[in-house]
């Protein structure tokens, strides 16, 4: 089921509880459209009461100071906490530095979700579902 959004793709699988979404770009000239979509995708989990989240940050491209990233992100986790949101799972991307990023945000925040890693959909769908992946 795809969820109306204007600024992002969210596909929702009501049988599973999943809600995916493609990461979006983080660029200087768009940081308040960036504040503004993640609210958005908030208020979408919220609304929907959505359980598991499924980030695909493959193709992301950050362009923005760590600073910037940092304040992103941390308000988008913030957010995330006034939800009943219980698993996120992202689809990794291949720069080492922003996992690492990830990985030390992961460390020091106090998440009331669990929150891992994946380089495929499928390892992500079976973490979510509690199964093993089967080859």
């Amino acid at each position: 089921m795809i969820i109306s959004n204007k600024l992002l793709h969210l596909d929702y699988d009501p049988s599973i509880d999943v809600l995916f979404v493609e990461w979006p770009d983080f660029n200087n000239y768009s940081l308040a459209e960036l504040h503004y979509t993640l609210e958005s995708l908030v208020e979408t989990i919220r609304s929907y009461d959505i359980k598991n989240l499924l980030v695909d940050a493959t193709k992301t491209v950050v362009a923005i100071d760590q600073g910037d990233y940092e304040e992103i992100s941390g308000k988008f986790a913030q957010n995330l906490l006034t939800t009943r949101l219980q698993k996120l799972a992202r689809l990794v991307s291949d720069s080492s530095v922003r996992e690492r990023h990830v990985e030390n945000f992961k460390k020091k925040s106090n998440f009331s979700f669990e929150l891992e890693s994946f380089s495929t959909k499928e390892e992500a769908l079976a973490w979510i579902r509690d199964r093993e992946v089967i080859s």
